[in-house]
């Protein structure tokens, strides 16, 4: 047994699940059950007892607990002793939407975190960072993807819905939802066929034999939001994108339904990163994404990709 078994009962007891567990994690649930029972074969019986919807630690389990922090309470100082103030540094590949609404908290974050984590970011389309993550020139992304195998772990973060966004004289200030089938009529600006959210929508259009008016293709956020405030466009974006121009009154926002237009972010990372780095990273933007989402703000609810 090594420490990662003591993280990982550690979170299972929080969690009380192997399912929250295993997603805040960021590991297959049958490849965290099969670590929990290594853990209690070491013990010589049984730590969890498994019910019927989660688990609850039996009299060993509850015996384990504090001895389990205590041991990660001094690796956690050891590793800080040894490292000094340099801390860990990895390179974060970011979309748009969470380079706005995660990447600045994130960073103010990690730089004043007891065990400091430098961070250098990059901004580019899902399947682009992904790929770097998947070559290593990226330890890690922020994407519209979730894939899990040799080489990367995806940790789901939070999903979001896609809002069409215009300026007042174009998309009225209503708190109602849009019909998909209705954005046929607005002009829009939206990104190349790269992104992911792009995809999403022209697949939904492919299907109810709609022809969108797509007047421009445009990948940079801020070239988009000129556009939408002094041409008249109209964009498909998460709100997180734009939300300081939705507060303001700027912009106007409208969900759309029929159907929903879903996109889950996850946090992909190449199992090449040291382990702590990674942990910490995970960590931080569990703390912040939970934060947003009790907030409601920015419309994330839990990951249900």
């Amino acid at each position: 047994m090594d420490i990662r078994h003591l993280k990982y009962f550690l979170k299972v007891a929080e969690a009380g699940s192997f399912v929250a567990a295993s997603r805040e994690l960021g590991i297959s649930q049958p490849s965290l059950s099969s670590r929990i029972k290594e853990v209690e074969a070491w013990a010589g019986q049984p730590l969890f007892r498994r019910l019927p919807r989660g688990v609850s630690l039996t009299e060993a389990g509850d015996r384990l607990i504090p001895h389990a922090r205590e041991i990660l309470a001094v690796m956690d100082r050891a590793e800080r002793a040894v490292l000094g103030d340099t801390g860990y540094s990895l390179s974060l590949g970011v979309t748009p939407s969470p380079g706005v609404s995660l990447v600045p908290q994130l960073l103010t974050s990690a730089a004043q975190s007891s065990s400091p984590l430098n961070i250098q970011v990059q901004q580019g389309s899902s399947d682009e960072l992904l790929d770097l993550v998947s070559r290593g020139r990226l330890d890690a992304a922020l994407c519209y993807r979730v894939i899990n195998n040799e080489t990367l772990v995806t940790v789901p973060l939070y999903s979001e819905d896609l809002f069409v966004v215009g300026a007042p004289a174009v998309l009225d200030a209503t708190d109602s939802d849009i019909a998909f089938d209705e954005i046929v009529r607005f002009p829009l600006v939206l990104d190349p066929r790269s992104h992911a959210t792009r995809r999403r929508i022209e697949e939904v259009a492919f299907r109810r034999k709609l022809q969108l008016e797509i007047k421009l293709e445009v990948e940079p956020a801020n070239a988009k939001r000129a556009m939408i405030e002094g041409q008249g466009f109209c964009a498909v974006v998460p709100k997180a994108l734009y939300a300081d121009a939705i507060r303001s009154g700027l912009f106007n926002c409208r969900r759309i339904v029929d159907p929903t237009l879903t996109m889950s972010m996850g946090l992909v990372v190449n199992l090449s990163v040291k382990q702590r780095a990674f942990e910490r990273l995970r960590e931080l933007l569990q703390q912040l994404v939970r934060a947003e989402i009790e907030t409601g703000d920015l419309g994330w609810r839990r990951y249900d990709g």
